[in-house]
């Protein structure tokens, strides 16, 4: 196989085994020189991985193939690694036959680092009248074997041992810089090591993205680029295209498999410029071949270097160092990265064994080559790797299974949108904004209330005028004809007073449209009870004096009928609206009605209403106006009136029954009804009650006194008779017999 023929060949050339020396393995990785760079290399790998098996901090075992002597007293002399003897295999002494087993790979890198260091010390310009050394460890690819020459790197220059001093500033290390390690778990460790002593560190395969920032290390640097320029390069491939479905493998080094291609990175601190040669070996990979090497920079400063300080002094350098390769000029980043061009190789199967083809590059932009690219497919389209189209607008996805990529089209509800287009779930707008289903934003919401110019409040203002105009009619009509019997009948002076509350009842409406504010949600109730129960008082002065005519004995009447008029009646009237008023404050205080935002009726606007906490609230502001309309009721619906008079009794008993029928509708009216439109249905239902009082009780009075005026007489509404001089009427007048007046 070829990657075993170059790993026989590179280690004949190691081992000297065609001249038949017998050299140390370690002495071919270690070389003396005035400066000293340290060496982290995989070439083996860890025998004992579980760390939970050791019970004393001895070294670990590494396990390599290949075959070596070693002499009788050269095992551990200074070696880094020691000849582990093969089981099975007789040994001879003085001499052991040792077994190896090393990574290609690593190898590679050994050798490159190897005659990198000898074209330096050979050249003449470079570093003239300085040597370069090196001392190569094996990490085995483990950290705790990597953490051995780490600190013997950091150990004092001339001795394998690391003191803790207070300051470190005239500390001199063994090396002066290191090379390595390979992988990014393993610079994480050195890296730290390294960072406090500001040793530089260039690793040639450490690619994690977390090793660029300078705080946590300092003095690390790479000739790899970081992860992250990789990612990038992937999501703008997989971008152009318009790819979400794709498998991806990762990158696994088999153990002698050659590469096809491979890109070279600059793998140490100056550059090769002459051939690989490996003795009779293969001829040297074409990535090698045309490095150029810096005629300014690290070289030169390295050389420019005196002790006993020179490590400080070369970090700074690297820092603004550069270099060629392939014609290319790089140059360490602020956080120890180079800026390189990728590659876009793509596989072409065009016989048995593929090809790589370079179809584009990468340098921070993606550049392809259209015309280059094979695809697979009819007519050399590019094929289309989707396992889901792209949602509409107002669209989130919804994953399919274990694959994010993979999705079903789930529309936004309304009160949500889509903010992103990768969004998996929809976002809520805040509460004081909206949105229709399938949105891509939300709208902010108009406040909504009960407006003067709404078609329901147009209708109500209509009927308030309808039924004041008739209060005002009926109060003008009253006051017009006060001495008449027809308004001593109805109680004179009170029967105005009631009037007139009967029109505050009808105002108290327009308390309910418009914006809501603090006061005026506090004022509807006791606006609108207090005059009604001031209309209602003087209706139930009529009932009483109507029952105790109808029902008492005639030596009572004159005596009742005499404390229910004035100025007893008046005084009942204010004890009535007094009780009323201290019901009202007693709701206020425990039940008020305070303005409320609602933003959950509306689905686009924010409702704004007087918000009522407690229905025993408003049955407080009810109970004394219940409680007369149902003791004018009771008094009333049994009286027997006589023939030939005013009916009083029939008109209270159905105003009361008007009064009960408005109110007890109005309950599942209004909380069925839409909060919105609640302050109309109250409106709605003291407009009734006051139409009803006006329509069955007051109208006909007042169609009598226009059109009947034959029927304003004592006879008919008072019961008395042309001789009767008993003030305002009395019982005798119930014996006499009446004639066809109806």
């Amino acid at each position: 196989m070829p990657g075993l023929a170059v790993l026989g060949l590179s280690l004949v050339a190691l081992l000297g085994l065609g001249r038949g020396a017998l050299l140390c393995l370690s002495q071919q990785f270690r070389m003396e020189g005035d400066y000293i760079l340290g060496g982290l290399f995989p070439l083996g790998l860890a025998e004992e991985t579980d760390l939970n098996h050791r019970t004393r901090p001895d070294s670990i075992t590494c396990s390599r193939y290949g075959v070596g002597r070693q002499g009788r007293g050269d095992e551990g002399a200074g070696c880094p690694w020691a000849c582990a003897a093969k089981p099975g295999v007789r040994q001879q002494p003085p001499v052991a036959l040792c077994v190896f087993r090393f990574s290609t790979m690593g190898l590679f890198l050994v050798m490159a680092l190897k005659m990198a260091v000898e074209e330096i010390n050979n050249s003449s310009t470079l570093l003239p009248g300085l040597q370069l050394g090196y001392d190569l460890f094996d990490t085995c690819s483990e950290p705790v074997v990597t953490m051995k020459p780490s600190l013997m790197f950091l150990a004092k220059a001339g001795s394998r041992s690391i003191a803790a001093y207070c300051n470190y500033t005239q500390y001199q290390p063994r090396v002066l810089a290191v090379i390595g390690p390979h992988s990014s778990e393993l610079a994480l460790i050195t890296g730290k090591f390294f960072g406090f002593f500001l040793m530089p560190q260039v690793s040639y395969g450490a690619s994690m993205d977390r090793l660029s920032n300078r705080e946590t290390f300092p003095s690390f640097f790479r000739t790899v680029t970081s992860n992250r320029v990789q990612l990038e390069a992937m999501v703008t491939l997989l971008q152009h295209f318009g790819w979400n479905w794709v498998a991806a493998l990762e990158p696994v080094n088999w153990a002698g498999a050659q590469p096809v291609s491979w890109r070279a990175a600059p793998p140490d601190l100056c550059h090769l410029r002459s051939r690989v040669q490996c003795g009779s070996g293969p001829p040297p990979h074409p990535a090698l071949q045309h490095l150029q090497l810096p005629h300014t920079g690290a070289c030169e400063a390295l050389a420019a270097l005196s002790p006993p300080h020179p490590m400080p002094q070369l970090l700074d350098k690297m820092y603004n160092m550069s270099f060629h390769i392939r014609g290319l000029e790089l140059r360490f980043s602020d956080s120890g990265n180079v800026d390189m061009e990728y590659d876009l190789k793509m596989w072409v199967w065009q016989s048995p064994m593929p090809k790589l083809r370079t179809v584009g590059t990468y340098n921070g932009s993606l550049q392809l080559q259209p015309t280059l690219m094979h695809w697979h497919a009819p007519n050399n389209q590019v094929p289309v790797s989707q396992c889901s189209q792209e949602c509409r607008e107002g669209q989130v996805r919804r994953v399919k299974g274990f694959h994010s990529c993979c999705y079903d089209c789930v529309d936004c509800k309304a009160g949500s949108y889509r903010q992103n287009p990768d969004d998996l779930t929809c976002t809520l707008c805040d509460q004081d904004q909206w949105s229709p289903e399938r949105s891509m934003r939300c709208f902010p919401r108009r406040p909504r209330f009960l407006e003067w110019g709404d078609p329901a409040v147009l209708l109500l203002l209509l009927l308030l005028a309808l039924v004041l105009g008739l209060v005002l009619a009926a109060l003008g009509l009253f006051i017009r004809h006060r001495d008449s019997p027809l308004v001593q009948a109805s109680g004179g002076p009170l029967a105005c007073f009631g009037l007139a509350c009967l029109g505050l009842v009808c105002l108290s409406v327009l308390l309910f449209p418009g914006w809501p504010g603090p006061a005026s949600c506090l004022a509807q109730q006791p606006v609108a009870h207090l005059p009604l129960t001031g209309c209602l008082s003087t209706l139930f002065l009529q009932a009483a004096e109507t029952f105790v005519e109808s029902e008492l004995p005639p030596t009572w009447v004159a005596w009742v009928r005499g404390h229910l008029r004035a100025p007893w009646a008046w005084l009942l009237v204010l004890l009535l609206i007094l009780m009323e008023a201290a019901l009202c404050g007693w709701s206020l205080a425990a039940f008020p009605s305070k303005v409320e935002m609602d933003w959950r009726v509306l689905p686009r606007e924010v409702l704004v209403h007087c918000h009522m906490h407690s229905w025993v609230g408003l049955g407080l502001v009810h109970i004394t106006n219940a409680t007369l309309a149902f003791l004018c009721f009771l008094g009333t619906f049994l009286v027997q009136s006589q023939p030939g008079h005013y009916n009083r009794a029939r008109a209270l008993t159905f105003t009361m029954l008007a009064y009960f029928v408005t109110w007890v509708s109005f309950v599942p009216l209004f909380t069925n009804m839409q909060v919105l439109y609640q302050p109309a249905v109250q409106m709605g239902a003291i407009l009734l009650c006051a139409l009803g009082i006006l329509a069955i009780f007051h109208l006909p009075k007042c169609y009598l006194l226009l059109w009947w005026p034959e029927l304003n007489t004592p006879e008919f509404f008072l019961g008395q008779g042309p001789n009767d001089t008993t003030d305002g009427g009395g019982s005798g007048g119930r014996d006499r017999t009446q004639g066809d007046h109806e």
